[in-house]
């Protein structure tokens, strides 16, 4: 994947979009492979690339390495229950994530309302920041309803 060429060769990229290019679970999982040793984005855009459940667990695995990317966006790619329960682990060891958005993918809204809760912990926000020493320990409510409003990362 070219795309992902450039960018384990041009390590001061902190902004970097896919939107809409098709780099499917094989570019998924390169990327994967590539954030596991940068140390310099910040924010990725990966919406509309043809990404399923087998791109997503690549992707959170190489997450619970990556403390940087602060902020990934996979809306409109075809992630279910299991891609979305490999970022709910994810976020309980990364605690630098700050913004995941997969809006339209098919998980339970339990599940959802999960990672919607661990990223808006003001713990994580604190640790993020470098202002905590320790790990939030929670209880994560499932029974609540989730809003999909202001998901969409365009």
């Amino acid at each position: 994947c070219v795309c992902v060429c450039v960018f384990t060769c041009y390590w001061s990229f902190t902004f970097y979009s896919l939107y809409k290019n098709q780099i499917g679970d094989m570019g998924a999982e390169t990327f994967a492979d590539a954030l596991r040793v940068n140390t310099t984005l910040t924010w990725l855009n990966l919406s509309q690339a043809w990404i399923t459940t087998t791109g997503a667990v690549a992707l959170a695995n190489a997450l619970t390495v990556n403390v940087t990317l602060k902020t990934l966006f996979l809306g409109s790619n075809k992630i279910e229950e299991e891609g979305g329960r490999a970022f709910v682990e994810m976020l309980k060891v990364n605690m630098m994530m700050t913004g995941l958005e997969f809006p339209h993918a098919s998980i339970s809204d339990a599940l959802y309302v999960e990672i919607k809760v661990l990223l808006t912990d003001p713990v994580r926000a604190a640790w993020a920041a470098g202002e905590a020493d320790t790990k939030p320990a929670r209880e994560i409510p499932v029974e609540a309803k989730r809003s999909r409003e202001g998901d969409d990362p365009a």
